[in-house]
C-alpha cells in the first residue's frame, strides 16, 4: 500500500522517492542524530537557521546573550558600531543582532563573523544570505580566536565559546556528545580554556569604551570574571530567569 500523509487537511500520496527519503531521515533520527540535523535547520529567536553536522545547534540560552548585546547597542549614543561575533558557528548570534536592530535606523552595525571552522563559516554565510540579504556589511574571517583577525578594534565583541569541561563531555546526552562538534563544546579541563585565549588578546581588539559580552556556563561566571578582572574594571554578571549567571558584560573604560 502507498503511504499518505496529511498536509493542511488534505491527504497527500507519497511517491516512492519521497518515501525513500522519509525512511532515510527516520533512520538518522533512530541512530540518535539530533532532530535539527535531520531537518537541516533550527529556530533561534523565532528565525530559521540552517544547521548541519559539524556546526553547533543554536540553544535558547544563547538568546539571552543576543538580548543583552542588542540592549547595549540601543542605549549607546554612537550612530555606528563595529561588532565581532567570535566563534560564530551557525551565525545565529551576529545575524540575530542585525535582525533585531533592523527597525533602529540610528543603530548601524558593521559585523565581522569569525570561526576556526570553515564548515561553520560556510553555514554562517548561507544563513546571512537567507536571513539578512545585506551581506555587504558583514564579513567572514577564518581565525583561531584572534590569531588571524586584522588589528582594527571593535566597539563590541560578542562570543559564545566552548565552555564544557572535558571531563563532563562523556555525561552529555548522546545527541550532543556523539553528534555535535567537539571543538564547539570542549572548554578544556576546567572549562575555561576559551576564556583564557580571549582574555589574552582582548585589549588589542576592543576599543576603549568598548564592550565585551560572553556567554558562560551556569556555574562559571565567577571564575570567568576572575580571569578578566586584571584587564577590566567594570564587569557585570547578568543572570537569567533561573538566577544563573549566564552572560558577562565587560566594559573597557
Amino acid at each position: 500500500d502507498k503511504l499518505h500523509i496529511v498536509s493542511d487537511g488534505a491527504s497527500v500520496l507519497l511517491s516512492d522517492q519521497m518515501l525513500e527519503k522519509l525512511e532515510h531521515l527516520q533512520a538518522r533520527r533512530l541512530r540518535g542524530e539530533p532532530l535539527q540535523y535531520v531537518l537541516g535547520f533550527a529556530y533561534f529567536l523565532g528565525r530559521r537557521f540552517r544547521v548541519c553536522p559539524g556546526v553547533l545547534i543554536p540553544r535558547p540560552d544563547t538568546e539571552f546573550l543576543v538580548a543583552e548585546a542588542v540592549a547595549w547597542i540601543r542605549k549607546k549614543s554612537k550612530p555606528h558600531s563595529r561588532v565581532l561575533d567570535l566563534c560564530t558557528g551557525s551565525g545565529c548570534v551576529g545575524i540575530s543582532i542585525i535582525k533585531e536592530l533592523e527597525q533602529d535606523r540610528s543603530a548601524g552595525v558593521e559585523l565581522v563573523m569569525s570561526d576556526v571552522s570553515e564548515q561553520a563559516l560556510a553555514v554562517a554565510k548561507e544563513n546571512c544570505a537567507h536571513l539578512d540579504g545585506r551581506c555587504e556589511k558583514i564579513s567572514f574571517i577564518k581565525s583561531d580566536y584572534f590569531a588571524s583577525l586584522p588589528s582594527l578594534p571593535f566597539d563590541m565583541i560578542v562570543s559564545n565559546p566552548p565552555y564544557i569541561k572535558t571531563g563532563d563531555l562523556a555525561g552529555l546526552e548522546c545527541e550532543v556528545r556523539d553528534h555535535e562538534p567537539r571543538i564547539a563544546l570542549d572548554g578544556g579541563a576546567d572549562g575555561l580554556m576559551a576564556y583564557r585565549k580571549i582574555a589574552a588578546g582582548i585589549l588589542q581588539f576592543l576599543k576603549e569604551d568598548g564592550h565585551l559580552f560572553l556567554e558562560v556556563g551556569f556555574d562559571e561566571a565567577e571564575q570567568v570574571k576572575a580571569l578578566f578582572e586584571p584587564k577590566f574594571s567594570q564587569i557585570t554578571i547578568v543572570r537569567d530567569l533561573n538566577g544563573f549567571g549566564r552572560v558577562l558584560h565587560l566594559y573597557n573604560a
